[in-house]
C-alpha cells in the first residue's frame, strides 16, 4: 500500500507539472502562429446594436451571404459531435476533394482550401426557454444530427469550390441574415457552458423584443489545442 504522504506528494507533483506543461505550451506557440490565427478570414457582418447583459455583451449582427462546407454528425456529447464534424470538414479543405488542377495524366488533383473562422456547430432543435426569473435554458438535443461547418473563403462561388469526395460533406449557401451573438473566452464549450451563456443571450432577446429562429449556433474561432484564455467562442441565434 502506498503511504498517504506519498500519494499527496504525487498529486502535488502532477498538478505542478500540469501547470508547467500548460505554461510551456503557451510559450511554445510562436507569435507568428497566434497572429496567423487571428487573421483568418471571417464572414462579413455589421453590428447594429450591442446590449449589455450580466457579465457579457450581446451583439445584434447583420451578416452578408456566404458559403459553408457542412457535415451532419451525432455524438454522445456536443464536444464529441463537434470533433467528428470537424474532422470530416477538415479532411475536405485539406485535400479530400476533386477540384484542383489537372495533372499530366489527366487526373484531377486535390485542391487546398484555406482555413477560415469560425467553426460553426448548429443544434438541430430549438432551445427551450422559460421567460421567468431567472431565465432558464435547457438544451433538449440528444446531439443527433448536429451540423458542423466551416465558412468558405470569399474568393469562391458555389461553382468554383472543389467538390467534396466524402459524401458526408456538403457545400451549402447561407443567405443574408440577422443574428444575436454573445462572446466569451474559454476552452471548447460543452453543453453546460452553452446553456449557461445562452441564458444571457435569451435575456438580451427578451429585452430587445426579438424572437429566436431555429436552433442555437456555437462559433469557435481558435483551434481546440489553444489554451482557454486565448480562445474566443460565441453562442448565437438567428432572429
Amino acid at each position: 500500500m502506498v503511504p498517504s504522504s506519498l500519494k499527496e506528494v504525487s498529486k502535488a507533483t502532477l498538478l505542478k507539472w500540469a501547470g508547467v506543461l500548460t505554461g510551456a505550451i503557451c510559450v511554445a506557440l510562436p507569435a507568428k502562429f497566434l497572429v496567423s490565427v487571428s487573421r483568418l478570414e471571417r464572414p462579413t457582418y455589421t453590428v447594429s446594436k450591442t446590449v449589455r447583459v450580466g457579465r457579457l455583451a450581446a451583439e445584434v449582427r447583420d451578416y452578408e451571404p456566404y458559403l459553408i462546407a457542412e457535415s451532419v454528425v451525432s455524438g454522445e456529447t456536443m464536444r464529441e459531435g463537434t470533433t467528428k464534424g470537424f474532422m470530416n470538414v477538415a479532411g475536405y479543405i485539406f485535400g479530400d476533394n476533386a477540384g484542383g488542377r489537372v495533372s499530366e495524366d489527366g487526373e484531377v488533383e486535390p485542391a487546398q482550401v484555406a482555413m477560415t473562422a469560425p467553426v460553426r456547430t448548429e443544434q438541430p432543435q430549438k432551445a427551450t426557454v422559460s421567460m421567468t426569473s431567472p431565465v432558464r435554458t435547457e438544451l433538449k438535443s440528444n446531439f443527433r444530427n448536429m451540423k458542423v461547418s466551416f465558412v468558405m473563403p470569399k474568393k469562391y462561388t458555389a461553382g468554383t469550390l472543389p467538390k467534396p469526395k466524402d459524401g458526408r460533406v456538403k457545400i451549402k449557401s447561407v443567405g443574408a441574415h440577422r443574428m444575436v451573438a454573445v462572446r466569451f473566452r474559454g476552452p471548447s464549450p460543452d453543453e453546460k457552458k452553452v446553456a449557461e451563456v445562452s441564458r444571457e443571450l435569451f435575456q438580451a432577446l427578451e429585452g430587445e423584443g426579438l424572437t429566436p429562429k431555429g436552433g442555437l449556433l456555437v462559433y469557435q474561432y481558435q483551434p481546440p489545442f489553444m489554451p482557454g484564455f486565448l480562445r474566443t467562442n460565441e453562442v448565437a441565434v438567428r432572429v
